[in-house]
């Protein structure tokens, strides 16, 4: 996803290499009751980091499952070393300017390990660094809604040829990838890379959006 661009105010060449990341901000932004549908928010302000990746991306170390507060949830993990350090920072300020919508996935912090993530530990110039043991205490985080029924683009290749009963679920699948973009448009946003990976299945609320 993208906004339109903000200003910066300090010259590149005197940015120092923590300067790609803002301050850590616990802010959670749980699913409001008027989407219908309304988890607990987590009571936690450090994750602990519970297993190995569930993914990976263009743009980060990897995404990996993580709980705290009696909620399971997935940690999006970025060092600055990665090419994409400052799209993973767009990204959470985007997430909370939209808000809580069933269909977007929900952020419930953001910022560097040290700050957000239990038992992390060394420094990014120690590489390689494993996973889950020792997080590296500057990479960046982003706590996020985990959503466990796969993507989209797993379920399609599995369905193979359609069948008349699965037009319920194309529906409600696609009403609410609808429904997530237009509530991006909404607010400004437009998500670019909007592709069957990006779109994780619920059974409460069809199609979820991400990145």
């Amino acid at each position: 996803m993208v906004a339109s661009p903000q200003p910066c105010g300090a010259s590149p060449r005197h940015c120092s290499r923590h300067s790609l990341f803002p301050p850590p901000s616990v802010a959670p932004s749980p699913r409001g009751s008027d989407h219908g549908f309304s988890p607990p928010p987590p009571s936690a302000r450090r994750w602990r980091i519970t297993s190995n990746k569930l993914g990976t991306g263009s743009f980060s170390d990897g995404v990996f499952s993580a709980s705290g507060g009696g909620v399971e949830v997935a940690v999006k993990v970025v060092s600055s070393m990665v090419r994409g350090a400052p799209n993973i920072v767009n990204e959470a300020e985007i997430l909370k300017r939209l808000g809580p919508h069933r269909n977007i996935v929900a952020m419930y912090a953001h910022g560097y390990a040290r700050s957000i993530i239990e038992g992390c530990g060394g420094l990014l110039s120690r590489l390689p660094w494993s996973y889950p043991a020792r997080v590296p205490l500057d990479a960046y985080c982003v706590v996020l809604e985990k959503v466990s029924g796969g993507e989209l683009y797993d379920r399609i290749a599995r369905a193979g040829r359609p069948r008349p009963r699965e037009e319920a679920e194309a529906r409600r699948i696609f009403g609410g990838i609808a429904a997530a973009v237009s509530h991006c448009h909404a607010h400004g946003i437009a998500h670019l890379d909007l592709k069957l990976e990006n779109i994780l299945l619920t059974e409460e609320v069809g199609a979820t959006l991400i990145d």
